[in-house]
Formats: structure tokens, C-alpha cells, sequence
């Protein structure tokens, strides 16, 4: 399907670790971009919302993008068993796995930048680069990090410039 510029792209389905059907397209040209699902997405319509199809458009002017619905939304299953951080991670890598990527740039955006991270982490020799936009590194109550944080601030203010 080729909309407003975009290069045709192909869909195909996949399955995470938990038997979640997920949803996976592919356009553009080297060298490879995950997109990491940080909506409520819907892979085809995407590419005809006014508030993606440009950012998709000039992302796949750059590279082939690889991006995939989010578990319980757009193409997949929409019976989901759990939609927790780890099986949302699972997703990720699934897609990974169903795509044949060896090595990809990947970029979080939203809410679905702790599960880049986690990936990149988990993954370092796979993930040649982690691009993070408008997101951040928890996705749950981090009461430790925050106290830490606290620190942190408090001994910089105070002249104190050694990490806890």
C-alpha cells in the first residue's frame, strides 16, 4: 500500500513469548529502524493520520523502518493475557526476532521508551543505536530512584560533586 509518499510497506504477524499475535510492518531502505510502539497505533491508518504520516514518511526516507501496533490495540490480538512491562518488553523483542534483525538503530518514544531501554540493555551487541525521544528510563512508582535523585540534587547544591 503507498501513501502520501511513503514507499510501500508490507505487514506481517508475528507472535510474542506469551502466543499474542503482533502486528509488524516494514518500509523504506537501509539501514534498519525500530520503531518502538509508543501509541495507541494502528499500522495502517498510521500512515494516513495527519500526526504521523509525515514524521513515518521522513523516517523512512532514512532508513527501512520497522515498527509493529502495540499489544491489545490496531492489528493484533485484542483478548490479551497481560499487559505488564515484561510482556510488553516481549513484544519488542518478538518483532526483533519475526523482522531477522541482527543489528538495529531503535527508537523510544513516549511511553515506550523504558521498553527501548530495557531492550538495549538486554541486548547491547543487537541495538547499534538507542534514539529516545520524549520519554523517560521508569515506567513504574520509583520510589528508590526518586530518594536517590533527592540525594543526588541535594549533595550537587551543596558543593558535593562524588555519586552515591
Amino acid at each position: 500500500m503507498e501513501q502520501r509518499g511513503l514507499p510501500a510497506h508490507t505487514i506481517g504477524f508475528g507472535a510474542s513469548a506469551d502466543g499474542v499475535r503482533i502486528a509488524s510492518a516494514r518500509y523504506g531502505a537501509d539501514p534498519p529502524l525500530l520503531l518502538n510502539s509508543c501509541w495507541i497505533s494502528q499500522l495502517e491508518y498510521d500512515l494516513q493520520s495527519p500526526v504521523w504520516c509525515h514524521f513515518l514518511e521522513g523516517l523512512a526516507r532514512l532508513a527501512t523502518v520497522y515498527r509493529y501496533d502495540e499489544r491489545g490495540f490496531g492489528l493484533p490480538d485484542w483478548d490479551i493475557p497481560s499487559f505488564d512491562f515484561e510482556a510488553r518488553v516481549r513484544d519488542l523483542e518478538a518483532v526483533v526476532e519475526a523482522s531477522g534483525l541482527e543489528q538495529f538503530a531503535l527508537l523510544g518514544m513516549a511511553q515506550g521508551g523504558p521498553f527501548a531501554i530495557t531492550h538495549a540493555h538486554r541486548n547491547p551487541e543487537r541495538v547499534s543505536r538507542l534514539v529516545l525521544l520524549g520519554t523517560y528510563a521508569c515506567s513504574r512508582p520509583c520510589g528508590r530512584s526518586r530518594r536517590r535523585l533527592r540525594r543526588v540534587l541535594s549533595h550537587r547544591r551543596s558543593g558535593v560533586t562524588r555519586g552515591t
